[in-house]
């Protein structure tokens, strides 16, 4: 089972490499060109480009399945993968990890780690590092 401070380590390192959200662009046929109605974009856990959020990024692809998309870490679907990887006990930094990923602008997620650090009294350091996406995911 990993405890606190390496699921926060893993969370963290892995958005700061990655360096962008996991996102997909949902446009409709009525949406093409008609600047009324932008295309869709909604965070997932596996999204474009290989990328994923803050709790897709400790799921293993055996266990992802295209069903948690649109749930949030604490819906059942995603509870089940937790529970079967012994990560039920990180629900609640998970979640708020998964507010950082959806809530902030990536340039903003260095200063809410370190916050979501203190307030779980963990060690920061990890987040002092510059990371280089092609050496660090």
């Amino acid at each position: 089972m990993m405890g606190t401070q390496e699921v926060f380590d893993k969370v963290a390192v892995h958005l700061l490499t990655q360096n962008a959200k996991s996102l997909q662009v949902v446009s409709h046929s009525w949406q093409i060109d008609n600047p009324a109605y932008p295309p869709t974009v909604n965070c997932r856990y596996r999204g474009e480009e290989g990328r994923s959020c803050a709790v897709g990024c400790l799921i293993p692809d055996e266990r992802y399945n295209d069903i948690i998309e649109g749930g949030s870490v604490e819906s059942w679907r995603v509870q089940e993968i937790l529970y079967a990887m012994d990560l039920q006990d990180h629900v609640k930094i998970l979640s708020r990890l998964q507010h950082v990923h959806d809530g902030f602008e990536v340039i903003e997620w260095r200063n809410k780690l370190k916050k979501v650090a203190g307030e779980y009294s963990l060690n920061s350091d990890c987040l002092d590092k510059d990371y280089d996406k092609a050496t660090d995911i």
